[in-house]
């Protein structure tokens, strides 16, 4: 998700899709885990699957305040994503429906929105995360959207373009996962719109709340054909097969500016049979 988090005619589509990507950041910071597949296509296509764990946080919500997190509070919110897959579009033009809000006719903007998905875990009944997917966008697409959407959530704002998938190679611009770039580009594009002293404080207030969390990132990044070569080095990314690199860390890490890397290239260069 972090990789592919990167305006034209889909901006007013995409800002309303911001309106569920926010919540979903949200939980994805006050969750136990993330665990991430993205999968680079032959075709030059991305895929991405993310299953966000929130067990402990909801069995925690529901020991402080009973029921409370089935009732009238933040929880319900939950309610919002569906318990099977569905695409945004049509989650939106419920949504516009039911508000009296005019859909764009876009066809760029409807054909990326089509290709993303959201519902919710379950076991045994209970509810235990939110699984987000992204089916084959193309470079084009993911360009775009991440344009978009870069100041509307840090994660989105600390991506680069510089990350790039030809079909054959993946170039990862590993400089923002060095926690000192990450934890300064963080702080500055959250108090970029703060025009005020107390404004500024919040932002700084909110940032120091950031570091209470400890979501871990389990990310698996898989391609078609076998991993020919690799060059550059950085301590978060290791070949694990001939076909998966592993990208694993966690949100108290990133934002340790105190953490030394041993191995820290700006960029990572994954290249393919």
């Amino acid at each position: 998700f972090l990789l592919l988090a990167q305006n034209f005619k889909i901006k007013s589509m995409l800002k309303k899709f911001t309106f569920w990507l926010i919540p979903l950041l949200a939980i994805i910071l006050q969750a136990c885990a993330v665990d991430s597949v993205t999968t680079y296509h032959q075709d030059k296509t991305t895929s991405v699957l993310m299953n966000i764990d929130m067990k402990d946080l909801l069995a925690m919500a529901k020991n402080m305040d009973g029921d409370s997190a089935n009732s009238d509070n933040k929880f319900k919110n939950f309610e919002l994503f569906p318990k099977n897959w569905k695409n945004m579009y049509e989650i939106m033009q419920e949504d516009s429906e039911k508000k009296g809000i005019p859909m764009t006719k876009d066809k760029d903007s409807i054909q990326l929105i089509k290709k993303m998905f959201v519902k919710s875990n379950f076991e045994n009944n209970e509810m235990t995360g939110i699984a987000f997917k992204m089916d084959r966008l193309t470079p084009e697409e993911i360009k775009n959207f991440s344009r978009t959407s870069k100041k509307s959530n840090f994660i989105s704002a600390t991506s680069s373009d510089n990350t790039i998938w030809d079909g054959k190679t993946l170039t990862l611009d590993t400089e923002y996962f060095n926690p000192q770039t990450f934890s300064e580009t963080l702080k500055k594009e959250m108090t970029l719109e703060a025009k005020t002293d107390s404004a500024k404080a919040e932002a700084e207030s909110a940032l120091a709340m950031m570091k209470m969390f400890n979501t871990k990132f389990n990310n698996k990044i898989k391609f078609e054909t076998k991993i020919k070569s690799i060059q550059g080095k950085h301590d978060w990314v290791k070949k694990i097969d001939d076909y998966t690199i592993d990208m694993s860390f966690s949100f108290e890490q990133l934002l340790d500016e105190s953490l030394k890397l041993n191995e820290k290239d700006k960029k990572v260069i994954i290249i393919t049979e």
